[in-house]
């Protein structure tokens, strides 16, 4: 009798851990389902922060940026939010909130090579405000740093990325005066807008007439 009684509250026992387990993972999927809810509707309203940046409306992006931000779960969308609130500040003449911003971002996707990319451009484009050479150069070398890292992570398929950061990257060495490996970079970026002329970059025939420039010197 007593062996039936013990067998019965085990069996009790396992009903309740069941029902335990069961209501555990069902409440752990509603939370997970309802944050990815969130998400894509945060993700919507980034969408619209992206179009008023494209725009020049920096200030109103950064605004919807930081209302979409908070609903945001993966690491590689959240830095893409954080990065534009980035490119923001930047426009504004912000520019260490800026730079605090995207070395954020690249915590969060250290291999998103578009992220290093565009804070390379954001470099190239805070040297053109400094006041000499010197802090110019500074810029140009931190926007240097970022590129190569761009360059590292561009997956080999994505020709025309491939060809962007080619060209910064011999833009930069131009404006520091390496101009043997600024022409090298022009080089691999043309082959390859040659090597792949239906996927050339906007900065192509740029890239072939500073080449032709450097041969000449």
């Amino acid at each position: 009798m007593n062996f039936f009684k013990l067998k019965k509250k085990y069996i009790i026992f396992l009903v309740v851990i069941g029902v335990i387990l069961i209501l555990y993972f069902g409440i752990k999927a509603l939370i997970k389902s309802h944050k990815m809810q969130k998400q894509r509707a945060a993700w919507k309203i980034y969408k619209q922060a992206e179009a008023k940046f494209q725009e020049g409306k920096a200030n109103e992006a950064l605004s919807v940026c930081e209302k979409a931000y908070p609903d945001l779960v993966d690491d590689k969308l959240k830095a893409e939010c954080i990065s534009l609130m980035a490119e923001c500040h930047g426009k504004s003449k912000r520019v260490l909130l800026a730079e605090d911003k995207f070395k954020e971002a690249v915590k969060l996707a250290p291999t998103d090579y578009k992220l290093h990319l565009r804070f390379g451009r954001m470099y190239l484009y805070n040297a053109k405000y400094r006041a000499n050479v010197e802090m110019a150069n500074r810029e140009y070398v931190k926007a240097l740093e970022q590129l190569n890292d761009a360059q590292k992570f561009c997956p080999l398929q994505d020709i025309m990325d491939r060809q962007d950061i080619l060209f910064h990257q011999a833009d930069v060495l131009e404006k520091l005066k390496i101009f043997a490996e600024a022409q090298n970079k022009y080089k691999q970026m043309v082959k390859l807008g040659d090597t792949y002329p239906t996927k050339r970059s906007r900065y192509y025939e740029e890239a072939k007439t500073r080449l032709e420039e450097l041969e000449k010197e």
